[in-house]
């Protein structure tokens, strides 16, 4: 009798816990930052939409791959964050990018920039910044190339009229910055 219900109790349990794992999705995320992350770089609620663009191992086994000594490549990405208030959006764009030949390659991803670009130190190898026109509503664009290896990692901010470019730089620097030390 004093078996019984503890049985009932984790059978139920079993019960109530497997109909919710059967119903979830799993959500698709974003494999070098987070939308908490994200929102605080955009002070404010964010979507995510992830665009996988080559195969490769998710995060948790590439993890364990570093910790057991082996070599393990997260697939290539585009991760867009965006958020949506009164005076418009604000886009946060994190692309990955794996070079078969860097020497041919990487020159062409860093054109994005051209020539008004500046030289940035402490984010992976041969980063540049600038500013690109944003082609609605007079809005800023600021872009951060750079390259771990043999991947080069872009990240643009676009924001409307009427916000700091300074800060929209600061930000955009500080995300490739975040995203280059993980790709070490």
């Amino acid at each position: 009798m004093r078996l019984a219900f503890p049985a009932r109790s984790v059978a139920v349990i079993v019960v109530l816990f497997g109909a919710v794992g059967v119903t979830c999705d799993a959500k698709d995320t974003c494999p070098w930052m987070n939308e908490a992350t994200a929102a605080g770089y955009l002070h404010g609620d964010v979507t995510l939409t992830v665009t996988h663009t080559s195969p490769g191992t998710e995060k948790p086994p590439a993890a364990e791959a570093a910790n057991a000594g082996a070599s393990s490549t997260i697939g290539d990405a585009i991760c867009e964050f965006a958020r949506h208030d009164a005076s418009g959006i604000t886009k946060l764009r994190i692309e990955v990018i794996t070079m078969n030949n860097v020497a041919a390659s990487f020159p062409g991803i860093r054109g994005r920039c051209g020539a008004e670009s500046q030289a940035v130190r402490a984010i992976g190898n041969e980063a540049v910044v600038c500013s690109v026109k944003a082609p609605e509503r007079g809005g800023v664009v600021e872009l951060v190339v750079g390259r771990v290896r043999e991947r080069a990692l872009v990240v643009s901010i676009s924001a409307g009229a009427g916000t700091d470019q300074g800060a929209v730089r600061e930000t955009a620097l500080r995300v490739a910055e975040q995203v280059a030390g993980f790709l070490f």
